[in-house]
C-alpha cells in the first residue's frame, strides 16, 4: 500500500477499500491481462471484501468488459495498450570492462575442420585411435532405424601437454550429446561418487609417515567399460561408415551420456570388491585391501587412481591384474588431479604451481611485488569510503584463492578470511 502523503509503502493482510475515494487513473498506464481467479479468491477473501477488491482492481487496470464476471466462461481482454517509454527510469548501467580469453587457435572444433586443417594427419590418427577403442569395447551395434528417440554426437579435440608446456599427443574423443536425453526414457540415475581433496591429503600424509610406496595410473577410455542398463540409441557419428537407414544402439556408456560416470564407477567398484578390496565407509572412492600380508590403499578419482603399499612388488602385481580387465597407463607420480606431488627426504610435498601462475596472469598480478607474509595480523582494515572506479573481479579472485587455500595452501587462509570478511 502506498501512502501519497508520507510517500511510504507498507504491507498488511487486512485492507478495507474506500470506494468513495478512488484515485484518478494515471495516464500512460498499460492495460494488463488478468485471469478469472474467482474460485481462488473465495477461499481466502470474504465476499464483501472480494467485491470491493474486484471494483478497485478494475479501476487501476483500465479493463473494460460488458460481460458478466460471474460467468465461468468469462475471459477478460488480452490486449495490452501502448505506454510512453519516456516515463521509464532505467537503472544506471555498470561500466563494462572488456575481457580477453585466450585459447589454443590450432585446436579444431568440428570433425570437418579437424581433418582439413594443417595438422589434419595428426587429428586423423587421433580419430582412428578413438574409433578403434570404440570398436574394441563393442560400444554400439548398428540396427535399423526405428521410432525410438535418438541422441546425436560430437567430436571433441584437445592436445595433451607436459609440465613444460610441450605437446605430448593429439587427442580426439567422440561424445554423445547428453543434453538431448530424456529422464526415465534413456537415463534414470546419474549420481557418481568422487573423492574430495581431504582424503587425498590424508593418504599422502599417511604415505609419508608410514613410508608407503606410491604408484599412479589411469584407465584409458574408462567410460567405455561401463554397461548401460537403459536402451539408448544414437545417430551414426561422423567418420563412421554405415548403410543408410542405420542407427547405433549403445551397449557401453559413451562419453557425454548423463549416466556414463555412474556406469563406469559401478563397473570398477564391482571389480575392486571381487578382487578383495573393501570400500571405506567414510569415502566411497577409497578402497583398502590386504594382499600377501601387505596393506594396500587405492584412491579413485574418476579414471585416475593412486595405489599405496609398503611393497612395490605388491603394487606391480595388482596393476598387472588390473591390466587383464582394463587398459591401464602407469604414470610417474608428479601430478594428480591438478596437485603436483614431490617426495623429498621421506616427506611428500604438494603444490599447485601451475594453478597459481594461471590466477596470477588471469588477474594481472604478474608485475606485482612479492611478499613473504600474506597479511599482517596487526593491521586493522576498514572499508573504503572512496568510490572505486575500477571494476575489478574481486569475487572471482577470492573464489580462486579459496580453492587454492582448501587444496594446498592453508597458510593463506587467514588473510583470505580477513579480506573476505571486509568485502562482505
Amino acid at each position: 500500500m502506498y501512502d501519497s502523503e508520507t510517500r511510504k509503502i507498507t504491507v498488511s493482510r487486512n485492507v478495507h477499500f474506500n470506494e468513495k475515494n478512488i484515485p484518478v487513473q494515471r495516464r500512460n498506464i498499460a492495460s494488463i491481462p488478468i485471469t478469472n481467479e474467482k474460485e481462488h479468491c473465495e477461499q481466502d477473501v470474504p465476499v464483501s471484501q472480494q467485491e470491493q477488491q474486484n471494483t478497485s482492481e478494475s479501476s487501476f487496470e483500465s479493463i473494460e468488459s460488458k460481460e458478466d464476471p460471474n460467468d465461468v466462461s468469462y475471459q477478460p481482454s488480452q490486449t495490452i495498450s501502448e505506454y510512453d517509454r519516456r516515463n521509464i527510469t532505467l537503472r544506471p548501467r555498470r561500466n563494462r570492462n572488456e575481457e580477453a580469453n585466450f585459447i589454443e587457435y590450432d585446436i579444431p572444433t568440428t570433425y570437418e575442420e579437424a581433418i582439413n586443417c594443417k595438422n589434419g594427419d595428426k587429428w586423423k590418427e587421433a580419430i582412428r585411435e578413438e574409433l578403434q577403442s570404440l570398436e574394441e569395447n563393442e560400444t554400439w551395434k548398428l540396427i535399423d532405424k526405428n521410432n525410438d528417440k535418438t541422441v546425436t554426437s560430437k567430436w571433441v579435440f584437445c592436445v595433451k601437454r607436459n609440465l613444460d608446456g610441450d605437446i605430448e599427443r593429439y587427442k580426439a574423443r567422440l561424445c554423445a550429446r547428453g543434453f538431448t536425453q530424456t529422464k526415465d526414457v534413456d537415463y534414470k540415475e546419474t549420481f557418481s561418487p568422487t573423492t574430495r581433496y581431504d582424503p587425498i591429503r590424508v593418504i599422502l600424509s599417511l604415505a609419508a609417515k608410514e613410508n608407503y610406496k606410491l604408484q599412479q595410473f589411469d584407465v584409458k577410455t574408462a567410460f567405455l567399460y561401463g554397461e548401460l542398463l537403459e536402451n539408448v540409441y544414437m545417430e551414426v557419428p561422423e567418420g563412421v561408415h554405415a548403410a543408410p537407414g542405420k542407427i547405433c544402439k549403445l551397449l557401453k556408456s559413451l562419453y557425454g551420456l548423463k549416466q556414463s560416470s555412474r556406469c563406469w564407477n559401478r563397473k570398477f567398484t564391482f571389480f575392486l570388491t571381487t578382487y578383495g578390496f573393501k570400500m571405506c565407509p567414510s569415502d566411497n572412492c577409497v578402497f583398502v585391501g590386504n594382499f600377501n600380508t601387505h596393506k594396500v590403499i587405492l584412491l579413485l578419482y574418476v579414471d585416475n587412481a593412486l595405489l599405496l603399499s609398503k611393497s612395490q612388488n605388491t603394487l606391480l602385481h595388482i596393476i598387472k591384474d588390473l591390466e587383464q580387465s582394463f587398459k591401464i597407463k602407469v604414470l610417474n607420480l608428479n601430478m594428480f588431479v591438478g596437485i603436483q606431488i614431490v617426495k623429498v627426504n621421506g616427506s611428500v610435498v604438494i603444490s599447485q604451481k601451475q594453478y597459481i601462475e594461471q590466477i596470477i596472469n588471469r588477474f594481472n598480478m604478474s608485475e606485482s611485488n612479492p611478499c613473504s607474509t600474506p597479511a599482517d595480523n596487526n593491521v586493522i582494515l576498514k572499508k573504503s569510503v572512496d568510490k572505486c572506479t575500477i571494476d575489478f573481479p574481486y569475487r572471482e579472485a577470492v573464489g580462486a584463492l579459496m580453492f587454492l587455500s582448501t587444496v594446498s595452501r592453508p597458510d593463506i587462509y587467514y588473510a583470505l578470511n580477513i579480506y573476505l570478511f571486509i568485502y562482505y
